[in-house]
């Protein structure tokens, strides 16, 4: 096939039309053609604005150039005949001549190479004018040396104008070989062979791009014969993509014959698909020949082509209805099978099908029969699974009222639904008496597992209060019913219908409201007493109106906390003062109409904590007037004032700026103690420091209270190392005595008995320790022979452990073996001293 792009299948290059083979590889072409619109608009872009200019050039150099050359020598030669030698420079100047225009044509050929051009290249314009200067050098050279022998001068003077005479014939060939028009090639892509409709949108684009004025009857024909061609080839062409496009672009202006041929072709390519029943195709045909006619202004055939869609449409629903009638029957006669079979689910699923069918297609008759044949069916399948499973359902029956005697009602409220649902609604004569057994048993059982179960949810023999709150949270179908669900009194029938998984949940949170409330009311209980008041002013916050249900028991909770907070006030022994205001907040708490919201009681809340650190201050600085300040805050209760901290902020600054200066003071006494006896065993000086730092940092006394106790305690009894040598050696096992028992033992001194080392026995009841007492000179250690020998008392079960006292200090191996011994205390002179400073121990009358 020649077509206006050859493509060599061997090496995959592309040639120009009408070569027989290969430029590239020398083999023959076999009818390959590789198209797209890029390329085919590409081609004929670069055949319009590359290969006339390159051809125009190669004429000139190769034809006008040498004929000038010429004329210009002989015209020379004739004015000047004494310089004939001029006439081989000026035949030379000829050749030269036509060999520049030579390669210059040359090189417009390889320009002019369809691989190049059609592949995406570019004229090389500079490298073809360099590649003819170098020929044109290099052949001159060669021509000076032979110039010199006049009869090849001859020879190439005849040549050259055989050359320049025949240069236009290869100029035009050249221009043939590459010229190919529009008609040509759309021709070769819609050839019989070409089966892509790719390629087909591309042909009619090339068609439909044509511009107004250069649509020639050769376009118009190749469409028209196409069209013209077999009904295989034709219907693919009109169903193209660009088909309407390019029709229009190549008809609109032609004669009216020609428009009438085309339409009429389009017209008899959708009435043969219509008969042959490709009703697809010979729809999409119509379109196209309805758009056609409108674009290219024909008036005629549009009620031709309307009445061929109605026949279409016409036999479209004649097919579809004999369709319809063939499934409907065919499915009737599955469904009357699987009857016989058994088979009745799908034998009933079949009939509806059948049944529906039917009436889409409007036979009445037909359906009437079906619904017959599945009522009949249905009393078939009734009897049947009633038969297969009246043991099975009693058996299931059974196993729920079990689940009933159990209280596991759930899950027989499953079972019983089950039994109902497998249930039908009534049965054979044959099996009457055992319906009516399972259907009673049914109701009753599911009744009770019903009403059981809500009473599972609900709270308890709730009061008449708790009834009314519940009457309000449960959803209204419950909560109507609350006192017959209570007394048992509520239709059995009832029961089932309250079962809503939505309302059991409601009734859930209704439960746990009133629990929440049940739990409010024993706190209350717990924190006062009487408590009737308090439980009715309870009732009263919860039945407010102006709060939700869940609000309200929020509220009563922290009334219950502040009541809580007010009994552990009274209960820590506090001042008077204490005591009395908490009677008046109670009173208030009582009576005061404003107390039932919850932020009014979050209030009151905040305000008794705040009482609760007066209280310690109380406690800890009992010197203070703090208890005239509580008593003015009771007399503004007791007149009305509202029960806030901000209502009393005056009284709580007067409290704290007495607080503050009694911390100034305690602050002030310990860091001058702490000077002073900062080396003192007892006083741990940098711990009593941070414990100042604190107090006076955040205006807390707690910090310096107990280090103050104790400097308190040890004032007047500061021993000291020295103290300690004073004393006989009786003397000092006596003190060490009078030390355990300021711990809380009682202790006896063994006096002269020496009972294995013991000097001293200390038991409280819990333990029993011996105690060997050494009253050593500074520099004398106590070794570990002292304790072996002591704990053999453990060993003989007289002790539970042993302590060793001394006056100077331990040696290194005393202190390692009473490392490895829960049982072995060891206590030096520095350790003696902090002890008995800080249990007080007098040292008069022991010397």
């Amino acid at each position: 096939m020649v077509s206006p792009v050859n493509y060599c299948s061997s090496c995959g290059h592309l040639s120009p039309p009408d070569w027989e083979e290969c430029h590239h590889c020398g083999d023959d072409f076999e009818g390959e053609t590789v198209w797209s619109e890029s390329r085919l608009t590409d081609y004929y872009e670069r055949i319009e604005a590359g290969y006339g200019r390159y051809l125009v050039l190669g004429y000139l150099s190769t034809f006008v150039v040498p004929v000038l050359t010429f004329v210009l020598a002989t015209v020379v030669y004739r004015l000047a005949p004494g310089i004939q030698l001029l006439w081989g420079g000026t035949l030379l100047l000829g050749v030269a001549g036509a060999i520049g225009g030579l390669s210059l044509a040359l090189g417009s050929w390889a320009i002019l190479d369809g691989e190049d051009l059609l592949l995406g290249g570019e004229p090389t314009l500079p490298r073809t004018i360099l590649s003819g200067l170098l020929l044109l050098v290099v052949l001159t050279v060669i021509l000076l040396i032979i110039s010199i022998i006049p009869a090849v001068n001859a020879l190439v003077g005849v040549a050259l104008v055989f050359y320049a005479l025949a240069t236009p014939w290869f100029v035009y060939k050249t221009y043939k070989r590459t010229k190919v028009d529009r008609a040509t090639a759309v021709d070769s892509l819609l050839a019989d062979d070409v089966r892509d409709q790719d390629v087909r949108n591309t042909a009619l684009a090339v068609l439909a791009a044509t511009p107004e004025g250069d649509v020639t009857p050769a376009d118009r024909d190749v469409l028209q014969d196409h069209l013209d061609s077999r009904l295989r080839l034709a219907v693919p062409l009109v169903r193209a993509e660009t088909f309407l496009e390019a029709a229009t672009v190549t008809h609109r202006d032609a004669p009216e014959a020609a428009k009438r041929e085309l339409v009429e072709r389009v017209i008899e390519i959708g009435e043969t698909l219509r008969s042959e029943r490709e009703y697809e195709d010979a729809v999409a045909v119509f379109d196209a020949a309805d758009g056609l006619r409108q674009g290219i202004d024909l008036d005629d055939y549009p009620e031709e082509i309307e009445d061929n869609r109605r026949q279409i449409a016409t036999a479209v629903i004649a097919d579809r209805v004999g369709s319809l009638d063939r499934l409907q029957k065919r499915t009737l006669q599955a469904g009357e099978a699987l009857a016989d079979d058994g088979e009745f689910e799908q034998s009933m699923a079949c009939y509806r099908s059948a049944e529906l069918l039917a009436a889409a297609l409007d036979r009445d008759d037909e359906v009437d029969e079906i619904t017959q044949r599945r009522s009949r069916l249905e009393t078939e399948m009734t009897v049947s699974r009633f038969e297969e499973s009246v043991d099975e359902l009693f058996d299931l029956l059974r196993s729920a009222e079990r689940a009933v005697d159990a209280g596991q009602y759930e899950t027989a409220i499953q079972r019983f639904r089950t039994i109902d649902d497998r249930l039908a609604p009534s049965a054979p004569d044959e099996h009457e008496e055992s319906h009516r057994e399972l259907t009673d048993r049914l109701d009753s059982g599911l009744a009770t597992a019903a009403r059981q179960r809500l009473l599972g949810l609900l709270p308890e023999s709730p009061t008449p209060f708790e009834r009314e709150l519940l009457a309000e949270l449960l959803p209204a179908p419950i909560g109507d019913r609350l006192d017959s669900i209570y007394d048992g009194t509520l239709d059995e029938g009832r029961y089932p219908e309250l079962l809503d998984e939505d309302w059991l949940g409601t009734a859930e949170r209704a439960t746990e409201l009133v629990e929440r409330y049940r739990r409010v009311r024993d706190r209350i209980e717990a924190a006062t007493a009487p408590s009737e008041p308090y439980l009715d002013r309870l009732d009263e916050i919860v039945r407010s109106a102006e709060q939700s249900p869940d609000d309200a028991v929020r509220s009563g909770e922290l009334f219950a906390a502040v009541l809580e907070r007010l009994d552990r006030l009274a209960a820590d022994d506090p001042d008077q003062s204490i005591v009395e205001w908490a009677d008046a907040v109670r009173t208030a708490l009582r009576h005061r109409e404003s107390l039932r919201e919850g932020s009014e009681l979050k209030r009151v809340r905040t305000l008794v904590d705040s009482m609760d650190t007066v209280e310690e201050y109380q406690s800890a600085f009992p010197s203070l007037s703090i208890d005239a300040i509580v008593d003015e805050m009771r007399e503004r209760i007791e007149d009305g004032v509202p029960l806030a901290p901000e209502a009393f902020s005056a009284e709580f600054d007067r409290i704290d700026r007495l607080v503050e200066q009694e911390i100034e003071t305690l602050t002030g006494e310990l860091a001058a103690f702490v000077e002073e006896w900062r080396r003192h065993p007892a006083v741990d000086a940098r711990e009593w420091r941070r414990a100042i730092e604190e107090a006076r940092e955040s205006g807390d006394p707690d910090p310096v209270l107990e280090p103050y106790r104790r400097m308190q305690q040890m004032q007047g009894s500061m021993w000291s190392r020295d103290e300690l040598y004073q004393f006989s050696w009786e003397a000092f096992e006596h003190l060490v005595a009078n030390l355990y028992e300021q711990k809380g033992y009682e202790t006896t001194v063994t006096a002269g008995s020496r009972d294995l080392g013991v000097d001293v026995w200390a038991e409280n009841g819990v333990e029993r320790i011996a105690i060997q007492v050494k009253q050593f000179a500074e520099g004398n250690t106590v070794g570990r022979e002292v304790i072996q020998k002591l704990e053999s008392t453990i060993a003989r079960g007289d002790a539970d452990r042993v302590v060793i006292v001394t006056s100077s200090s331990f040696a290194t191996t005393a202190e390692r073996y009473a490392a490895n011994s829960s049982a072995v205390e060891l206590i030096d002179g520095d350790e003696l001293v902090a002890d008995l400073t800080r249990y007080n121990v007098p040292s008069s009358g022991l010397e």
